[in-house]
C-alpha cells in the first residue's frame, strides 16, 4: 500500500511538473514584442518594456494586464480590440492622460474620478473600458462620441444619479451584435434586467449613430421619458420599447423601414407616433396598451395591419388608415373606447377588429373590403351609420352584433355569406335588404332585430324572403312564392316540426336551405287544393287561416 502511495504521488509531481512546462511553453510561444497572448487576448507583458503594439486581431485586454509597468510610455491598440477590462493599465502613469476627470490611455478611457459630474468624453476617443465609470455616483449627465466603437461591460455600473446620456449604439459595439441591450452598460446581462440596471434618475437618452435598435434595447426601461433616434435607423426590433411606461416623446425618423412586433407595447405615457412611409407592415401588439395615444396616421406604404396593434388605445381619438390596405387583423382597435368616426379605405377586416368600441358611431367601409370578420364591430353600441361597400362578399359570424342603434345596412348584390348571429340585437335595425346572390344565412342572424322581422301567426320570423327564426312550437312551414330561402339551423328545435305545405305551384327544390334543415326534408309535404281533391294525395287547405291536410 506503501508503494503504491509513493507511485501515486510521483505521477501526480511528474504530471504537475509537465503542465506547468506545457503552460510556459505555450505562453512563451505566444509572446510577441514583450507582449503575453492567451489566444486573441492580451494577458500581460514583460517587465521593463517601454513600448508595446499590440498585433491586430486581437479582440481584448485582460484585466492587469500591463499593471505596475511604469517604464512603459507608448501603446498600439488597434482597431480589432472591442474590450479593455478594468484595471488593464493600472500603475502605468506614463500612459495615462487625463482630461476633464476622464483618464484616457491612447484613444481609450479607462477610469474616472469618482466626483465627476458630467462626462464629456473627448472627440476621437474609440472604446470605454469596462468599469471606467462604475461608482460614479455623482455623475449626471454622459456624452459619448460617435467615434467609440465599444462599451464596456459595467462601464457606467452604479451611477445612480444619471440623468441624461448621448451614445452611438446601445450594447457593447457599434455593429450591435454583442449584448445590444440598453443597460448593458449599467451592469443587465440581458434584455430582460433592462428594469432592474437602468438608474430610476435616467430621463432622457440619445442615441446618435446606430442602424439598428435591436429586440428589447430598451424594454423594461420604465423611467426613461424622452428617446432621441439618429437619421442613420434603419431597424426597431420587437419589444424594442416594451414597457417604457413613462416615454412619453420617442421621434422615429423616416429612415425606419422595420418596427418590430411589441416594440412600443404598455408605453403607457406614449403621446405622440410618427410612421415612417418606408414601413410596409404593422406588426402584431406594436402599440398596443398605448394609452395616452390620442392620434395615429398610418402611411399608405403600410398593407396589412396585423393583430391587437392599437388594442386598449384607450385616448385613440382620431386615426387615418392607409388606402393601400390588404387586411387589418383580429382586435386591431379592440378596446379603442373614444374612438367615433373611422374610414377604412380597403382590407379585409379581421376578427374583432372594433370589438366593443363603445363610442363608435360612424364607420365608412371603402370599395375593396370583401370581409367583415367575425365579431368586427361586437357591441359598438352608438354604430348607427355603416355602409356596405359593392365588394362586399362575407359578414362573419356576430360581426355586428349587439349594435342596438345601427339603423341600416344596405348590401349591395355581391354579398354571399351572412354569419350565425351576425346582426344579433341590433333591435334598431330595419327595412333589411338581403341580396339575391346571398347562399348562407347563419344561425339566428337577425334574432332579435324586431323592428326588420316579419313573424308569421305560428311563430316562423322572416327577413326579405328567407325565414330567419322559428320559435321551438313551430311544427310546419309555409313554403309559398315570396320564399326564397331558410338560414341554417332555423327548425333545429322545433322537435313537433312534421309539415311544409306548398302554396300555388311552389317547390321545396326552388327554395335555398342553408344546413341544419333535414326537418325540412323529412317532413310531410302538401300541395294546396282550395277544393277537396277527387284523387288521392297528400293536399291542404286552410281553415281559420291555420293550414290543414284534407
Amino acid at each position: 500500500m506503501k508503494f503504491l502511495r509513493k507511485t501515486r504521488v510521483i505521477l501526480l509531481v511528474i504530471l504537475a511538473i509537465s503542465l506547468a512546462s506545457l503552460l510556459i511553453s505555450c505562453q512563451g510561444e505566444d509572446i510577441e514584442g514583450g507582449v503575453f497572448y492567451n489566444g486573441k487576448w492580451v494577458i500581460g507583458c514583460e517587465d521593463g518594456i517601454t513600448r508595446a503594439e499590440i498585433r491586430d486581431g486581437t479582440v481584448g485586454i485582460q484585466t492587469g494586464a500591463f499593471a505596475g509597468q511604469a517604464s512603459l510610455t507608448e501603446i498600439v491598440i488597434p482597431e480589432s480590440v472591442t474590450t479593455v477590462m478594468s484595471g488593464a493599465f493600472d500603475g502605468c502613469d506614463s500612459l495615462i492622460s487625463v482630461e476633464n476627470g476622464i483618464s484616457y490611455v491612447a484613444d481609450w478611457v479607462i477610469a474616472s474620478d469618482k466626483e465627476i459630474i458630467e462626462a464629456n468624453i473627448r472627440a476621437g476617443a474609440v472604446g470605454i473600458a469596462s468599469r471606467a465609470f462604475s461608482g460614479c455616483e455623482k455623475l449626471v449627465s454622459v456624452n459619448i462620441p460617435d467615434s467609440a466603437a465599444s462599451i464596456g461591460k459595467e462601464a457606467f455600473a452604479g451611477c445612480s444619479s444619471i440623468t441624461e446620456i448621448t451614445l452611438p449604439f446601445l450594447g457593447a459595439t457599434e455593429d450591435s451584435t454583442m449584448n445590444s441591450h440598453f443597460a448593458y452598460i449599467f451592469g443587465a446581462s440581458n434584455e430582460d434586467k433592462n428594469a432592474e440596471f437602468t438608474p430610476r434618475s435616467l430621463k432622457r437618452v440619445t442615441v446618435t449613430a446606430t442602424a439598428e435598435i435591436n429586440n428589447g434595447a430598451f424594454k423594461g426601461c420604465s423611467s426613461i421619458s424622452e428617446i432621441t433616434l439618429p437619421d442613420t435607423l434603419v431597424s426597431i426590433g420587437s419589444e424594442a420599447f416594451r414597457g417604457c411606461t413613462a416615454l412619453n416623446t420617442v421621434n422615429v425618423p423616416d429612415s425606419v423601414t422595420h418596427i418590430g412586433e411589441y416594440a412600443f407595447y404598455a408605453c403607457h405615457g406614449l403621446l405622440d407616433i410618427h410612421i415612417p412611409s418606408g414601413v410596409s407592415v404593422l406588426e402584431k401588439f406594436t402599440f398596443t396598451e398605448c394609452k395616452s395615444l390620442t392620434r395615429v396616421v398610418v402611411p399608405d406604404s403600410v398593407t396589412v395591419i396585423e393583430p391587437c396593434v392599437f388594442g386598449n388605445c384607450e385616448n385613440l381619438v382620431d386615426i387615418t388608415l392607409s388606402k393601400n390596405l390588404t387586411s387589418i387583423g383580429q382586435q386591431a382597435f379592440d378596446g379603442c373606447n373614444i374612438l367615433t368616426d373611422i374610414v377604412i379605405p380597403s382590407g379585409n377586416i379581421g376578427k374583432g377588429v372594433f370589438n366593443e368600441c363603445e363610442n363608435l358611431t360612424n364607420v365608412t367601409l371603402g370599395d375593396g373590403i370583401e370581409v367583415i370578420g367575425e365579431n368586427a364591430f361586437y357591441s359598438c353600441r352608438r354604430l348607427t351609420n355603416i355602409n356596405a361597400p359593392k365588394s362586399l362578399k362575407v359578414i362573419k359570424s356576430q360581426a355586428f352584433a349587439n349594435c342596438n342603434s345601427l339603423v341600416a345596412f344596405d348590401m349591395s348584390e355581391g354579398v354571399l355569406e351572412i354569419g350565425e348571429y351576425a346582426f344579433y340585437y341590433c333591435s334598431a335595425l330595419r327595412d333589411v335588404t338581403i341580396p339575391d346572390s346571398v347562399r348562407v344565412i347563419g344561425a339566428q342572424a337577425f334574432r332579435a332585430c324586431d323592428k326588420a322581422i316579419k313573424k308569421s301567426a305560428n311563430g316562423v320570423e322572416s327577413i326579405d324572403g328567407w325565414v330567419v327564426y322559428a320559435l321551438p312550437a313551430v311544427t310546419y312551414l309555409v313554403i309559398d312564392s315570396s320564399l326564397r330561402g331558410v338560414a341554417c339551423n332555423v327548425f333545429l328545435e322545433c322537435s313537433g316540426f312534421d309539415a311544409v305545405y306548398l302554396a300555388g305551384d311552389s317547390r321545396l327544390s326552388d327554395v335555398t336551405l342553408c344546413d341544419g334543415n333535414g326537418r325540412l326534408s323529412s317532413a310531410s309535404t302538401y300541395v294546396f287544393s282550395e277544393n277537396e281533391p277527387s284523387v288521392e294525395g297528400d293536399f291542404w287547405h286552410y281553415t281559420d287561416g291555420i293550414p290543414t291536410p284534407w
